[in-house]
């Protein structure tokens, strides 16, 4: 199946539920586990990085944590592996934190400028669908 908007909307639906239901770990959890549908991306890993969070920005109460968690399933379904990345800093006593993907070392879509700032909390490898 190729990764079109209904996939990604549909990911977006399931991680949100899912978040909902049943929290972080178990969320994260059951997406490094899933092997349903084998997915073909033929746009790219950037572009689909840049649909994800086109369309997660109109998701309803979608944050960073959604929309990384459901691009990690995707490239995960796509065949190739990415990593989870949870990072917070503290800015004027307040703690800001962010979540993102990386894929061989590279933050994708992301000011490398503002991850910069983050200390990394912690890190999880969704290991593609071969």
């Amino acid at each position: 199946m190729r990764i079109g908007v209904i996939e990604v909307v549909r990911t977006l639906w399931h991680v949100d539920r899912k978040l909902r239901r049943e929290g972080f770990d178990a969320t994260r959890q059951a997406l490094q586990r899933d092997n349903s549908t084998r997915l073909w991306n033929t746009g790219g890993i950037d572009a689909l990085a840049r649909d994800v969070h086109r369309y997660g920005r109109f998701w309803p109460g979608s944050a960073c944590l959604h929309q990384a968690l459901a691009l990690a399933s995707l490239i995960r379904r796509s065949g190739m592996d990415c990593e989870l990345v949870l990072g917070a800093e503290r800015d004027r006593g307040i703690v800001m934190a962010h979540a993102w993907i990386e894929c061989d070392g590279r933050a994708l879509d992301e000011s490398g400028e503002r991850l910069a700032k983050l200390a990394i909390l912690a890190r999880f490898l969704f290991e593609g669908v071969r």
